[in-house]
């Protein structure tokens, strides 16, 4: 899994999706106590699924 810094302006980009493939897009923080306990989830995921996991 990589887990990237978005800028505001990238996520027009990101919203656009003209792949038109699935999107997770997940905003947290490290502060945030319901964050961190999803975190585990959203690796599983990551490992499970053939997708691609950069924002870029």
């Amino acid at each position: 899994m990589t887990v990237e810094e978005i800028k505001a302006a990238d996520i027009a980009k990101l919203r656009a999706n003209p792949t038109k493939k699935y999107r997770l897009i997940n905003v947290w923080a490290t502060w945030c106590a319901p964050c961190k306990q999803e975190f585990p989830d959203l690796v599983g995921i990551s490992r499970s699924s053939t997708c691609a996991t950069s924002s870029s």
